[in-house]
């Protein structure tokens, strides 16, 4: 490429970049929008709406340090309708508050952890796995919307002093539909079983990782990731989800989870039904 067509090229995306701005500016003149979660006007996403994303669930997930996976919200209501706005529905506006709730789940359950027991603490730094999405959703979304939350929690990791970045090395093999979508607990897991597979297998070998998704609802898709995983020879420390489903199978307690073993604060922990191991 030459120079005049290298300038050129730079010149039209800077163009293209400027009116997509503006037409956005126009339109939100034109069309006010309204929180994602509740439809508040002139509202990306609430205080009210980022309220409900504030409490922490957790549900059993073996095979990871913590014990643990952790959910800044419950899918329902205000919560429900600002990921679907997100996720199904094109409004990358909502992407940052999105990030900045998971992240804000990160400060409250990873980093308190880990300062607890310095013994995980390494040099090395932890890798931050978005669960991937198949390739008809990446193609009706045009984004793997994962990947952004994942950015969100290793930047807040790595100002917190833990070295931490985003490795998208988990991939779908064929098609597979979102457990909050069909079938019951056995469909969901055979559609799982299988399916997740990794990019560079080596590399993960004796290293930490945080996997990132949006939504959990039986965890099979979870498991799944840990066993692939675990059998790559990397330790997964947790996952962090936007919202936990409610869904009546795990009994309600949680032993050993109190402050003084986690380093958590679990005032506003809500233990869900996840689906058994």
């Amino acid at each position: 490429m030459t120079d005049d067509t290298h300038r050129c090229s730079k010149r039209l995306s800077l163009m293209l970049h400027t009116s997509k701005s503006l037409l956005h500016a126009c339109g939100l003149v034109l069309f006010p929008r309204g929180c994602a979660g509740c439809e508040a006007p002139d509202e990306i996403l609430c205080a009210a709406c980022r309220g409900d994303f504030s409490v922490i669930v957790g549900r059993t997930l073996p095979g990871t340090l913590m014990g643990r996976c952790y959910a800044a919200g419950i899918y329902r209501n205000a919560v429900r309708a600002a990921i679907l706005s997100w996720k199904d529905h094109g409004d990358r506006e909502v992407s940052r508050a999105l990030g900045d709730q998971l992240a804000r789940l990160a400060t409250r359950t990873v980093i308190p952890y880990l300062h607890e027991h310095p013994e995980l603490r390494r040099d090395a730094p932890i890798h931050v796995l978005p669960v991937p999405s198949s390739r008809k959703s990446l193609n009706n979304r045009g984004r793997l919307q994962t990947l952004h939350l994942a950015g969100a929690v290793a930047a807040r990791l790595n100002d917190a002093g833990i070295p931490a970045l985003v490795d998208h090395c988990m991939r779908v093999r064929g098609d597979v539909r979102k457990s909050v979508q069909t079938g019951g607990l056995r469909d969901r897991a055979s559609r799982a079983s299988g399916l997740i597979h990794l990019r560079h297998r080596e590399s993960l070998r004796d290293v930490q990782v945080i996997v990132v998704d949006d939504i959990v609802t039986t965890a099979s898709t979870l498991r799944q990731c840990i066993r692939v995983l675990a059998d790559a020879g990397a330790r997964p420390l947790t996952a962090l989800l936007l919202a936990s489903t409610l869904d009546g199978r795990e009994p309600a307690r949680f032993a050993g989870c109190d402050r003084a073993s986690t380093g958590m604060d679990h005032r506003h922990l809500i233990p869900t039904r996840g689906a058994p191991a």
